[in-house]
């Protein structure tokens, strides 16, 4: 299953080190609805922790 496009945004900013309340503050959303997408983005992507998180992520962006 692919992200959707707020799972996609909220794990961008995740992987970037982003807390909860500043991600919730810039999509405008409550810090439990990030931590709630969080857990599915993680779960879809097969990872258990943010470093992993990053780590999976971070494939698919482009190098510098």
């Amino acid at each position: 299953r692919g992200l959707s496009e707020r799972e996609s945004l909220v794990a961008t900013y995740a992987i970037h080190g982003d807390s909860a309340k500043l991600i919730g503050y810039r999509l405008g959303i409550s810090k439990a609805t990030v931590s709630s997408v969080l857990k599915r983005v993680m779960r879809k992507l097969g990872v258990k922790t943010r470093p992993q998180l990053v780590e999976r992520f971070g494939a698919f962006e482009p190098s510098a």
